[in-house]
């Protein structure tokens, strides 16, 4: 909701289902059409398409064409698990064909 609507609450509400927010963004002359996708924490980034399914299903994490990690600032704690993340979707997705931010 943040980064679509340029909206930022007073208080933080945690996400606890998934949410998708649409918005539009120009780059290098062409406009593309975006799909954001606000998911719950997660504990670690599915290895498998099964384990995808069984644990996080509907989230859509392993076919994501992009990756936008959030993380707390005043939590160091969270820096370092979205560090493990981005080391896992390393380890488990082709990073040449998958943006992460």
């Amino acid at each position: 909701q943040q980064f679509v609507r340029n909206e930022f609450p007073h208080d933080h509400s945690p996400t606890r289902q998934r949410h998708t927010y649409w918005t539009s963004a120009i780059a290098r002359d062409r406009l593309y059409q975006l799909s954001l996708a606000d998911l719950p924490p997660i504990h670690g980034f599915p290895t498998s398409s099964l384990q995808e399914w069984s644990e996080y299903r509907q989230f859509g994490l392993r076919s994501a064409a992009a990756y936008l990690l959030v993380f707390d600032l005043n939590c160091p704690e969270s820096f370092v698990h979205i560090k493990h993340l981005r080391d896992q979707i390393h380890e488990s997705r082709d990073l040449h064909e998958v943006a992460l931010l």
